[in-house]
């Protein structure tokens, strides 16, 4: 990330790669805090960058992100937006991974069902 933000850098590179790395960077953070078991500020980190993946044509990266923020959600009992992020990765249909779907249908099916949301692991 330091070599982000040395101008020495700067020209050399380029835009996309850039973005990517920060994103990257951010959503590898909010790993620490969803280990840990730390809900609140992995929603915090993954807010911040929800929605940033997609527009870029990242699609798997996008998936995830909603899936996990769905999961963080889950565990704060804020199931009405956890059920909205679920359903933002089944929205990115065939282009995530057929795993980052099937979670997320069962998380939303659980969430429907009034039953907690199932354990998962958080794996980049």
């Amino acid at each position: 990330m330091d070599a982000l933000a040395d101008p020495r850098h700067r020209d050399r590179i380029p835009d996309n790669v850039r973005e990517f790395t920060v994103l990257t960077a951010l959503y590898a953070v909010s790993f620490v805090h969803l280990d840990e078991g730390r809900w609140q500020d992995a929603v915090d980190a993954l807010r911040s960058i929800r929605g940033q993946f997609d527009a870029r044509g990242w699609r798997k990266q996008a998936g995830k992100v909603h899936l996990h923020l769905a999961h963080a959600l889950a565990c704060l009992g804020e199931r009405a937006e956890a059920a909205a992020e679920y359903r933002a990765v089944l929205a990115l249909e065939d282009r995530v991974p057929a795993d980052v779907r099937d979670e997320a249908r069962a998380g939303l099916a659980a969430l429907t069902a009034g039953r907690p949301a199932p354990l998962t692991r958080f794996a980049q």
